[in-house]
Parts: C-alpha cells; sequence; structure tokens
C-alpha cells in the first residue's frame, strides 16, 4: 500500500489544483461591473416561436452570435458550444443561447438544419434570428462587435467570437475571449458551470 501512496497523493494535488485553478481562471474572466442582460424578442427556431430574456431567468445562460455560412470562427465556437453541452448534460439550470447575425440567409431552415449538423440538444440550446436592426442592437448593447464586411473571406460579416455568461440573476457576468476558440478557455469555462450547476 505505502508504494501506491504517492501516487495517490499526487492524484489528490492534480484533482485539487484543478478546481483551484479553475476558480482563479474563470474569476479572470469576470465582467468588474455586470450589467443587466437587454431585453430582446427573437424567433426561434425551435419550441415557442419568440424567445425573449425573460425565457432565461433562473439560468446560467453561455451566449455568442454566429451565422450558419460563416467561413472562419464559427465552426470551432459552434463545436465547443456543443461540447459545452455535452460536458453538462444532465445539469439543470443551464441555457445555450446562439444568435444570428445574418437575417437574409439563415431563416428557420436553414438554423434547424446547422442544429443538426452540430448534433444539437434543443431542449437547451436555441437557435435565434431577428432582423438586422434588432439583431445588431442587441450585439451593440452587449459591446459584442458585429458588423457587415465586403472582404470575400469573411462571408459578408465579422464579428467577435466571445461567449458571454448571464447568471441566474439575469447578470452578464462573464466572458470567454478567445473567439470561443481556445479549448483551455471552454475548460475552464466548462469547469466553472460544473461547479455551480452542482452547488445550486
Amino acid at each position: 500500500m505505502t508504494r501506491f501512496f504517492p501516487l495517490l497523493c499526487l492524484g489528490l494535488w492534480m484533482f485539487l489544483g484543478c478546481d483551484k485553478e479553475c476558480d482563479v481562471e474563470i474569476t479572470a474572466y469576470q465582467f468588474k461591473d455586470p450589467q443587466p442582460l437587454p431585453s430582446f424578442a427573437l424567433e426561434s427556431a425551435f419550441g415557442q416561436s419568440i424567445v425573449t430574456q425573460d425565457d432565461l431567468t433562473n439560468k446560467y445562460v453561455v451566449l455568442d452570435f454566429f451565422f450558419t455560412s460563416c467561413p472562419s470562427i464559427c465552426p470551432k465556437m459552434s463545436g465547443n458550444m456543443r461540447r459545452i453541452q455535452q460536458e453538462l448534460n444532465g445539469l439543470d439550470g443551464i441555457s445555450l443561447v446562439s444568435i444570428s447575425i445574418d437575417e437574409l440567409r439563415d431563416d428557420i431552415q436553414q438554423l434547424r438544419e446547422y442544429a443538426v449538423l452540430y448534433e444539437a440538444d434543443t431542449s437547451t440550446w436555441s437557435f435565434l434570428r431577428g432582423s438586422r436592426e434588432e439583431v445588431f442592437r442587441l450585439a451593440d448593447a452587449l459591446k459584442i462587435g458585429v458588423a457587415e464586411s465586403d472582404l470575400p473571406t469573411s462571408g459578408g460579416f465579422d464579428h467577435s467570437g466571445t461567449f458571454l455568461v448571464v447568471t441566474p440573476d439575469q447578470k452578464v457576468t462573464y466572458f470567454v475571449t478567445g473567439d470561443g476558440t481556445e479549448d483551455y478557455e471552454v475548460d475552464d469555462l466548462i469547469c466553472f458551470l460544473k461547479q455551480a450547476l452542482m452547488d445550486k
């Protein structure tokens, strides 16, 4: 037994160290002055036809902006949203929200096909759309950069890939800065959300 003790200690140290590191890392992503989630009313590709901010109360919400024909960061972002959903499967109180910035091309059918592509559980992962004015207004209120682009490699839009985290009191409290593409940042976010949801 004694010859396995150092390995046991190492395992415990790694386990506790991971929890501690997670707590420290997610704190680094916290806004100094969390603001309320702005009001909105957007069309949903699944379930109820219109989703508003009131439908997201008492939940942790991970929110991003994307478009289905995005040739750059969106596939990685959506893959990480799928990973978040898979890792938190079975835990109550979580909602994922992806908002399309492409009013013309991303109709309801297109969003439904995209959801299938990413194996979304649409009972907890919402795909929303709205007019250009409404979506851009919401992105601006959340301080997420969104703009039309003429660059041939842009697909028509230039946008931030930041993931925002809304806490159950409807405050936009945390953010993941690496364009939703940095695996280590998403790892920290998953760790944080697991702890928060299990402590509820």
